[in-house]
């Protein structure tokens, strides 16, 4: 019988930086129950859904904990769709952008985001490298839900990283200072908008109020007893779990 030949070793960071191939089969093969039609993306609800499934307490699931409120201006969807936005544009998670509520006023650089598999891959990979244990958990639980690869049984856990790798924790803080000072930019372009606006009617201008974003809406949580999601096209993986 031939001996197959030895397995190359991984390049520097392949944990890190890239899905393992069995990690992008288990995210395809969840992702064909998320999209049962083949649209090719899936709603905020229907991730924020997944994410219920994983175990996500209500304040690691960024667009759920923000589905609140709501003004005259703006739906609670609208809202958790803005946030929801600003972690893919941070992360570089592949979405596309649909207005929700045409007709309704827009927040400015807001929209709906619809997440890709290589999005939701990408994410479902931060989440996995940043609390491991609980990555392993969770994605059991989903795979007993969805009755996926039952032949397999449950996921070991060798196959995920012992604890939060040095150059994520590196990437979270990249990730805090960029999404920091890309909102800070997007409030003063409204404000911007909001004087020219003001100076063409002659008229005082009430801006509207944006959703805040503080330092901690940057996708991974840096709160030493959570790294989870919380609150950007072309993204590059960074994270691989199942080895």
């Amino acid at each position: 019988m031939d001996i197959p030949p030895p397995i190359p070793p991984r390049p520097p960071g392949y944990e890190i930086y890239t899905p393992t191939p069995l990690f992008e089969a288990l995210m395809a093969a969840f992702f064909g129950r998320l999209d049962p039609g083949r649209a090719g993306h899936i709603k905020p609800e229907t991730l924020s859904g997944f994410l219920d499934l994983n175990g996500f307490l209500t304040e690691d699931n960024i667009w759920k904990s923000n589905l609140k409120g709501g003004n005259f201006l703006y739906t609670a969807e609208d809202l958790a769709d803005y946030e929801l936005k600003a972690c893919c544009e941070a992360w570089c998670f592949d979405h596309k952008t649909m207005v929700r509520h045409p007709g309704r006023n827009q927040i400015p650089y807001g929209g709906m985001p619809l997440l890709s598999l290589q999005g939701l891959t990408d994410m479902m990979a931060v989440e996995s490298a940043g609390e491991p244990e609980r990555g392993w958990r969770s994605l059991n639980a989903a795979l007993q839900h969805y009755g996926i690869w039952p032949a397999m049984g449950p996921l070991p856990r060798e196959v995920f990283l012992q604890d939060m790798p040095r150059q994520l924790q590196q990437r979270l803080e990249q990730v805090k200072i960029r999404n920091h000072r890309a909102a800070q930019e997007r409030l003063d372009a409204v404000r911007v908008q909001g004087q020219i606006a003001a100076q063409g009617r002659q008229v005082s201008c009430v801006l509207p109020s944006l959703p805040r974003q503080t330092e901690d809406h940057f996708c991974v949580s840096t709160n030493a007893s959570s790294s989870s999601l919380r609150p950007v096209q072309n993204f590059t993986p960074e994270c691989g779990h199942i080895q």
